[in-house]
């Protein structure tokens, strides 16, 4: 493995471990810690998790054919802590702004729909009255 590889590898698993940060947060966002146990969430669980190691996986076999070091750890692991101490107070407030975003858009629209159709349906009544 040349040398030029082994750097691409540390700075892909570093972006890994800033992704995988990003989406423990968006994951923990959308599923509340304090929610009841039940197998549902275990099951969730489970599921994140596989996809995280499948997608980090499937990044180091596009960088380096799947080989597996122990500076691939703890570059992931450097990515991570550099996103929890530099960017994890940024990316929550742009999460929450990006919700209520979407929670406002949506209520416009379903409110836009709900005037439309009430407004169709007076003037439809109206004209055989």
């Amino acid at each position: 493995m040349t040398l030029s590889v082994q750097f691409y590898t540390m700075v892909a698993m570093v972006a890994m471990g800033v992704w995988l940060g990003i989406a423990m947060d968006t994951y923990s966002r959308f599923l509340h810690p304090n929610r009841k146990k039940n197998v549902w969430l275990y099951a969730n669980d489970v599921i994140f998790w596989l996809l995280q190691g499948l997608l980090i996986f499937y990044v180091l076999y596009l960088v380096n054919e799947g080989a597996i070091r122990f500076y691939v750890f703890l570059a992931i692991l450097c990515g991570y802590s550099a996103y929890r101490a530099l960017f994890q107070p940024l990316y929550r407030r742009l999460l929450e702004r990006i919700i209520l975003v979407i929670l406002a858009t949506s209520r416009m629209i379903r409110t836009l729909f709900f005037y439309l159709i009430l407004s169709a349906n007076k003037v439809h009544i109206e004209s055989f009255i």
